[in-house]
């Protein structure tokens, strides 16, 4: 009886689609949901200061990480079959870390990444301004660029890193 309540659950979990798992205290995401048909994941509104790569949900298009604590990403940590990306209200550092995070994804059309720390914790609107630092290693001497960008400049180089996008934080592009 017991082997058959496993059965039953895992052909269960593994035909699963749409995972909403938002307010949950999530604190990290150490593997990958067992469900390789899973399309819709939903982990906002949690505490997820780390988390590991997603590339294995391969049919994965719309992840919503919203509302979370994450202060860096990286560019394996997405499948690239994602359509929708949510990270506003995270605490991502550097505006680098999201292009060339989204950078990979040839399907995304929607991504939400303001109020992070590197938009000084501000959402996207029209009268946003930011000082967007952007620097890389030189021998041994860190060049910084420090330069004002309004929202028509972030949605530009956003824009530039990942062509497909149509929207972002709402904003039509």
């Amino acid at each position: 009886k017991a082997e058959f309540g496993k059965q039953w659950y895992q052909r269960r979990v593994r035909g699963l689609e749409h995972l909403y798992l938002s307010n949950n205290r999530i604190a990290s995401v150490d593997t990958p949901p067992p469900c390789p048909k899973l399309v819709t994941l939903d982990l906002r509104h949690n505490q997820i200061e780390e988390m590991t790569s997603l590339l294995p949900l391969a049919q994965l298009k719309t992840l919503s990480l919203s509302g979370n604590r994450l202060s860096s990403i990286s560019p394996d940590l997405f499948p690239p079959s994602l359509t929708f990306l949510g990270l506003y209200g995270n605490r991502i550092e550097r505006l680098d870390d999201i292009t060339r995070s989204i950078q990979p994804l040839s399907e995304l059309e929607t991504v939400y990444v303001g109020a992070n720390t590197c938009f000084g914790g501000l959402p996207l609107r029209a009268s946003f301004r930011v000082q967007v630092v952007s620097g890389r290693e030189e021998g041994e001497a860190k060049r910084q660029k420090c330069e004002e960008v309004g929202l028509e400049g972030i949605l530009r180089v956003i824009k530039e890193c990942r062509p497909s996008l149509v929207c972002i934080d709402g904003n039509e592009v």
